[in-house]
């Protein structure tokens, strides 16, 4: 019996058709600026846990918050989008929602795996 197949999981960030890593270390991108207040606001959250409030509400309200935090996380890190069993067959379609992005893996005739944004 042929020994079972090893399964890869598909990750990357939100891009074009995924490649393949190089040697060469990535830039690392700024990350966006909070909104003026928000860091003030956050400070009792990074307190001891006796002491420590949660979240001021502006931190689910606030638009320009929202945004800095989707890129922030989404932005500037790899994920893993899906395993390549959701996708292993040559037709095989998979969408995922991944801060604010819709990426749209799929296998071709020839096998190979594509993502695109």
């Amino acid at each position: 019996a042929a020994p079972p197949r090893a399964h890869r999981a598909v990750s990357g960030l939100c891009g074009g058709p995924m490649a393949a890593t190089s040697a060469a270390a990535p830039r690392r991108r700024a990350l966006p600026t909070l909104p003026a207040g928000m860091t003030e606001l956050g400070a009792a959250t990074t307190a001891p846990i006796e002491v420590a409030k949660s979240l001021h509400p502006a931190f689910y309200i606030d638009e320009a918050y929202v945004s800095a935090e989707r890129e922030r996380i989404f932005g500037t890190n790899w994920f893993a989008a899906a395993h390549t069993a959701e996708v292993s067959r040559p037709g095989d379609v998979k969408v995922v929602d991944v801060g604010g992005t819709s990426i749209i893996l799929t296998r071709d005739r020839a096998g190979k795996l594509n993502a695109f944004y």
